[in-house]
Formats: C-alpha cells, structure tokens, sequence
C-alpha cells in the first residue's frame, strides 16, 4: 500500500512504495535500455545483409546475376535464346519487365511490385515453378542472396 512518510530536515512529503518497487523500476529501466540499443527483436523486417541492398537497382545489382547465371550460350543469349527472352546486358530490361510469359501468359516475366506473379523470380525460387523448371537449368542454384536480391527489386518496382 502508498502512503506518505515524513522525509528531509525541510519537513517535505514523499510517497512510500511498497517493498520491491525500486527493483521493478530498475528492471523496466533495463529492458527499455535494451529496446533503445535495438537488442531486442519483435519480428520487424530485418536488416538487409552487406551483400543485399534495400532497395536493388537493375544495373547494380541485377544484371550481374542475370549475366553470370542466364544470358549464356544455349541459354537466354545469342541469337535464338530460350523462349525469345535474351538476359544479355543491354537487352534483358526491355525482355523482362512488364512483358507477359510466352510459355505461361497468366504470368509476367517480371510484373513490378508482384514477386508472386513474376516468373524470373518464381523459377529461380521455387523448386517447382509454377511453368517449366527452376532456372538455372543444369547449374547450381542462385544464391539465397541473389534470389533474394531479385525479389526486392521486383518488390520495389523492379526500376531501371
């Protein structure tokens, strides 16, 4: 129970906290210390990895996996590339973005803003694309990195 005590030589007032309010004070000082130097976590989206920009940019970020891991030989490059869809710096913007599927025309190549309806992202993702097979074809996979990279650009707009 608060009540009041007697306190100082001037005859002032304080309130009287019950047994153990100092300690639960000290605690909620603690954890609010712990929120401000952000070591506690309450699900929030994370931090992008050092290799994993915010916001990719197609150039930057993009095009160089597209480059390393699609726009070869026998693949989406040279004059006849699968699917008519040529990934070769240069060409692979004007190919992908806002272009329907020609194999899958419910879905886009690469539809801004919609990672989900988005195919270039889908086959590289997805073990079982919704259309044909994970992409690269006999090669390693994307990394989580570049899977991820390719999502966030298409999620924010997927821009030049």
């Amino acid at each position: 129970m608060m009540g009041f005590a007697r306190r100082g030589a001037c005859e002032s007032w304080a309130p009287r906290l019950p047994a153990g309010f100092g300690l639960a004070i000290a605690r909620f000082a603690g954890v609010g210390a712990l929120l401000a130097a952000g070591c506690i976590d309450f699900g929030g989206a994370p931090a992008p990895a050092p290799d994993r920009p915010d916001r990719p940019e197609f150039g930057t970020h993009v095009q160089p996996i597209l480059t390393q891991n699609c726009a070869l030989s026998g693949c989406h490059a040279g004059t006849a590339p699968a699917e008519g869809m040529s990934l070769e710096s240069g060409k692979a913007y004007a190919n992908i973005v806002d272009v329907r599927s020609t194999g899958y025309p419910i879905y886009w190549r690469v539809k801004p803003g919609d990672p989900d309806s988005s195919l270039v992202y889908l086959k590289t993702a997805l073990d079982s694309p919704p259309s044909g097979a994970r992409m690269p074809l006999e090669r390693d996979n994307l990394t989580t990195s570049e899977i991820e990279t390719i999502r966030a650009w298409i999620a924010a707009g997927a821009r030049r």
